[in-house]
């Protein structure tokens, strides 16, 4: 009997293709972490059938634990399962490739002209169509994740959990603690290339620590980074890092990327490169010594009892993504017809080029 939770391997798995489908992830992945894993599951599970809902499961408790930005931590959880090492290296390569290339072009035109009005243009016909697309991928994870009536309480505690500001990696373990509590009653047991050595250490060093210590995602980063670079150094003014987050914001990839922004604004091209690494670097190690534990307790009963509690509850934080994004950004007739057109869209259309799409759609009205 075939196990629906194991992916039907399609045989155009390869490195390269894992390369480039990261690659386009990136590219695509407006509006954050949520957005993101809604995109990851529906071209690596249910697309390409490379890995399967448990795996991505695994994927998410691990990030959730530890320190940093979530989504690249998904992403070499992904590359390691598949290509091991060389997999996990290359694949979170590829995945901030799109978001530090785009997030070091408007950087450089930030700080050469103050301003990026352009981008909002386009961004004004993005925004409502990410909580379509974030319910859209709730509803399709909702088919196979929601297995009895526990599984939809379970989503409503993810969703009411995050309403009600608890932290998501704490809504994650209670999730993944009723999963084993369940199953055991069921079962038994400024120039581009300007810089200074000492400057680029020195800002080693402060991302290195926030990559290292801060837990909660991107944007609980904000106010540390905020703190190291605005008020204890004075490398950036409050408007310019105000501005950062902006186009932190209104750019793929994680929020995290704002690394990018700062890292230019102190050092040029090889700041920005030297903090972008050391934002990613701690979780990355963390999470490559979490997957050799992992490796050895997979098939642990309560291992396998707390991804039971995880899996549906991740659909419910991905409708409160939804809920919450779409607070924001549907605001006025305009903004709901997109939104109600991309939803509809997605169920015929790759989220590429509706993203794409509506981009460009943007850019020509504004």
């Amino acid at each position: 009997m075939i196990n629906p939770s194991e992916p039907k391997i399609d045989k155009t798995l390869s490195l390269n293709s894992l390369l480039f489908t990261f690659l386009k992830i990136g590219a695509i992945g407006f509006g954050g972490g949520m957005a993101m894993l809604a995109l990851l599951r529906e071209h690596l599970v249910k697309r390409k059938g490379w890995i399967s809902d448990d795996d991505l499961t695994t994927a998410v408790a691990m990030g959730q634990i530890l320190p940093g930005p979530f989504v690249p931590n998904y992403v070499e959880f992904i590359g390691y399962k598949l290509f091991r090492l060389k997999g996990m290296i290359l694949s979170v390569i590829s995945f901030l490739i799109p978001s530090y290339s785009v997030t070091l072009l408007l950087s450089f035109l930030y700080f050469q002209y103050q301003r990026v009005a352009l981008l909002d243009n386009a961004f004004s016909f993005l925004s409502p169509a990410i909580p379509a697309l974030l319910l859209y991928s709730a509803v399709r994870m909702g088919r196979d994740y929601f297995k009895d009536f526990l599984s939809y309480i379970f989503c409503l505690l993810a969703f009411f959990g995050l309403y009600f500001q608890l932290e998501l990696f704490l809504v994650i373990g209670l999730l993944g603690f009723l999963g084993i509590v369940r199953q055991g009653i069921t079962k038994s047991p400024r120039q581009l290339f300007a810089f200074s050595p000492i400057l680029l250490l020195e800002l080693c060093y402060v991302f290195l620590k926030i990559g290292a210590l801060i837990f909660g995602g991107g944007f609980a980063a904000i106010p540390f980074i905020e703190r190291e670079v605005v008020t204890g150094r004075g490398w950036l003014t409050s408007k310019a890092f105000i501005d950062g987050v902006a186009i932190s914001q209104i750019t793929p990839g994680p929020v995290a990327i704002l690394a990018t922004f700062v890292g230019y604004g102190v050092g040029g091209i090889l700041g920005s490169f030297v903090a972008t690494i050391s934002v990613f670097l701690p979780s990355f190690l963390m999470l490559f010594f979490l997957i050799k534990v992992y490796e050895r307790v997979k098939e642990n009963f309560y291992v396998k009892s707390f991804l039971s509690g995880v899996k549906p509850g991740i659909v419910g934080v991905i409708l409160f993504a939804a809920f919450s994004l779409g607070r924001a950004s549907i605001v006025d007739i305009r903004s709901i017809i997109v939104a109600v057109i991309a939803f509809i869209s997605l169920w015929q259309i790759e989220p590429v080029f509706i993203i794409l799409g509506l981009g460009v759609l943007g850019i020509i009205l504004g």
